[in-house]
């Protein structure tokens, strides 16, 4: 499989390779319990490492394990049944694209400002919704939110002040945030 990785999987799409490789490790089966979790993260893992940039957003789990039953009838099909990969391949594409129609769904929900592409935390999306949702809040009032310290809420606000997703009202103690 290694062997497989290092040589040979740089020549498929992304999409495919990861799918490949998440089927390998299912088939060699090495843990007890635990291998579908290893094996997703390790098809995540090869479309990050094949320059599929998922901006910090990309969870090819939850769509794979919303339908659990199709997923395992896929990996059945491959492996036990021998049928040939194009079923496999055809089902972790597409597994993918819902996946990215959701991530785009998501960001679009945001109205994000801009055209430069911008990574989020789960905590910045939830800042921006909150911001939205009250229109401006002091720092004391997002920490709160969040549930973090006042320098936790500074440092989930500094990458969006930096893109001018969001922009400051007011001074010092009075500072406060809002939607750009």
């Amino acid at each position: 499989m290694l062997d497989w990785l290092n040589k040979s999987a740089g020549k498929l799409p992304a999409v495919f390779s990861s799918a490949i490789l998440h089927l390998r490790f299912v088939e060699i089966h090495p843990f007890r319990d635990g291998n579908g979790r290893v094996g997703r993260a390790l098809a995540t893992w090869q479309l990050y490492r094949m320059g599929f940039d998922t901006l910090h957003i990309f969870a090819l789990d939850e769509v794979l394990l919303e339908n659990r039953a199709f997923y395992i009838k896929a990996l059945q099909r491959a492996q036990v049944e021998r049928e040939d990969l194009g079923s496999w391949l055809e089902f972790m594409a597409e597994a993918v694209l819902e996946t990215l129609e959701r991530v785009q769904k998501r960001t679009q929900s945001l109205g994000l400002p801009g055209k430069d592409p911008i990574s989020l935390t789960l905590r910045q999306e939830k800042l921006l919704r909150l911001l939205r949702e009250r229109g401006s809040l002091a720092i004391r009032d997002i920490a709160r939110a969040l549930r973090v310290t006042p320098p936790g809420a500074h440092y989930a606000l500094k990458p969006l002040l930096h893109n001018g997703v969001i922009k400051t009202v007011g001074a010092h103690k009075n500072t406060r945030y809002l939607l750009s």
